[in-house]
């Protein structure tokens, strides 16, 4: 059977099959066919947005909630949290919430951006057993988002509230990376403005 040698730039005078020449260029060819299909719109090219960005975002309690010594169910609770790009275009409107906890079938994560501010039923709670810290909050996209303002609303009794938050984000929620930490009003109904 004929074999086909093709010359190697690499070591003058040398030749390798053309077989294994294929597999050499192969990962490159994979490259140039991907560009190609761009350059004539048969694929959608997407560029990653500028600084911080990734599908997940999340807000991180730093602190425990305030009422630690009281009866009252220890969970951190947010009656709404929104999130905007540098247009401030509201991109939480059209994302997944998540959450690192919940306490009933009544403060899921879902409870974050309905637009309501009444309390259980409305609102999100985290878990009980942490007295809120350590528990987040946020958002998943459908891909790359660079988050610029996060609008963080407390529950309206400041019993459940934490005093300082940690901005993170992800590209698979696995691994976080912090972007800024902000010290957060308590008071209830506050609304705090997370530039980032």
């Amino acid at each position: 059977m004929s074999r086909f040698y093709i010359n190697d730039s690499a070591r003058p005078g040398a030749r390798i099959p053309a077989a294994e020449f294929r597999t050499k260029v192969g990962a490159q060819s994979d490259v140039l066919n991907e560009a190609q299909a761009i350059a004539r719109g048969r694929k959608n090219f997407v560029t990653r947005p500028q600084g911080a960005s990734g599908a997940y975002w999340r807000v991180v309690a730093d602190t425990t909630i305030s009422n630690v010594g009281l009866a009252n169910p220890k969970v951190w609770c947010v009656a709404e949290l929104a999130m905007y790009d540098a247009l401030n275009v509201p991109l939480s409107d059209v994302a997944t919430p998540i959450a690192s906890s919940y306490w009933s079938a009544a403060t899921t994560p879902a409870n974050l951006n309905n637009g309501s501010f009444s309390g259980v039923g409305s609102s999100w709670y985290s878990g009980t057993g942490s007295n809120g810290l350590g528990e987040w909050c946020g958002y998943q996209f459908s891909g790359w988002k660079a988050v610029k303002k996060i609008i963080l609303w407390n529950y309206t009794n400041a019993w459940y509230n934490v005093g300082q938050v940690t901005v993170q984000v992800s590209d698979d929620g696995g691994s976080w990376q912090t972007v800024k930490s902000f010290p957060v009003s308590i008071t209830a109904s506050a609304m705090n403005e997370l530039n980032l």
